[in-house]
């Protein structure tokens, strides 16, 4: 979409007559940009870009005949590229509104069955969670953005030098033990930890922490959803762990899922910006200084009463 921000000014509805106002049909999001090249009934044709009658082709074409006599103007726009120093860098790139289009087609060529595999995920992730039988949940799982111990007043040696908490949710649905209730009970068990590796060896723990709790609430079969990182989930040693865990817990079944979109946002990172925002609220307020992970638990015991907070130490 950061291309599109460039198209975008180009992209101008012409009155039909002198009294109609000139209106704007940007493409503000990637879904549209990609259900615009899709035919109205999606089929798999579409999808694998195999139809005749749709497109990236047929759209692109469509916005250059929009563009006119404009394609030929220089336009600057940002992109993703791979460099040396980082797996992703944000680039600023220059070119005419032709040369730009050219690049657009070559991406909306491929993003066509990624966006529509990640809304069937979606959808059937969904439709999973709301169905869940009586003594059946699932768990998402997956680390959020380490928490930074910042102090409200600070000395000038201290900004250079924060010390970095780990955050993993765990996400639990679900159904309701109560009987004659038929909806779906969310919970959420925080993990906090010190060790800032991020490696399958502190998930090792968290999935012990989990099946204990899974099996408190009644359930038999655990579904456990996860991204595909290998250092941390799917790899042989994530694997041979699970081995262990299901050895040390015969009468729980354990099914393993892995995202197939790749990383994404999931509520396990909405749980772990909640924390974070009233953590970082309280210090900059005087309430607390939290400069350690053993302090970001407490904090969370005495304010954030409806989750469940566990420190975890694999040193």
């Amino acid at each position: 979409m950061l291309m599109m921000e460039a198209v975008n000014p180009f992209l101008k509805k012409k009155p039909e007559n002198k009294n109609d106002i000139t209106t704007s049909h940007k493409i503000t999001h990637v879904e549209e940009l990609v259900n615009k090249s899709l035919c109205a009934k999606v089929t798999r044709d579409c999808i694998e870009r195999d139809c005749l009658r749709c497109g990236a082709e047929k759209l692109i074409s469509e916005i250059k005949a929009e563009v006119g006599d404009q394609l030929c103007e220089v336009r600057e726009w940002k992109r993703w590229k791979k460099s040396d120093k980082s797996p992703k860098d944000l680039v600023v790139k220059s070119g005419t509104v032709d040369d730009l289009l050219n690049l657009l087609l070559n991406d909306l060529k491929l993003l066509a069955k990624h966006v529509k595999f990640a809304q069937w995920q979606r959808d059937r992730y969904a439709q999973f969670r709301d169905c869940l039988p009586v003594g059946h949940g699932m768990c998402t799982v997956d680390f959020a953005e380490n928490y930074l111990c910042k102090f409200q007043h600070e000395v000038q040696s201290a900004h250079w030098s924060y010390c970095q908490v780990t955050l993993h949710p765990c996400v639990f649905f679900y159904r309701c033990p109560v009987p004659d209730c038929n909806k779906t009970v969310n919970d959420y068990l925080v993990f906090i930890g010190d060790d800032l590796k991020h490696d399958s060896s502190f998930c090792k723990v968290i999935y012990y922490k989990c099946l204990a709790f899974a099996e408190s609430k009644g359930i038999v079969c655990l579904q456990i959803f996860s991204d595909r990182c290998g250092s941390q989930y799917k790899s042989r040693l994530p694997f041979y762990h699970l081995t262990e865990l299901q050895a040390a817990h015969p009468s729980l079944k354990i099914d393993r899922h892995f995202f197939g979109s790749g990383h994404g946002k999931s509520l396990c990172h909405s749980c772990g910006g909640t924390i974070k925002n009233c953590a970082s609220r309280a210090v900059a307020n005087g309430k607390y200084v939290i400069q350690s992970a053993k302090d970001l638990l407490q904090f969370c015991y005495a304010e954030l009463e409806i989750l469940t907070q566990q420190f975890v130490n694999t040193l």
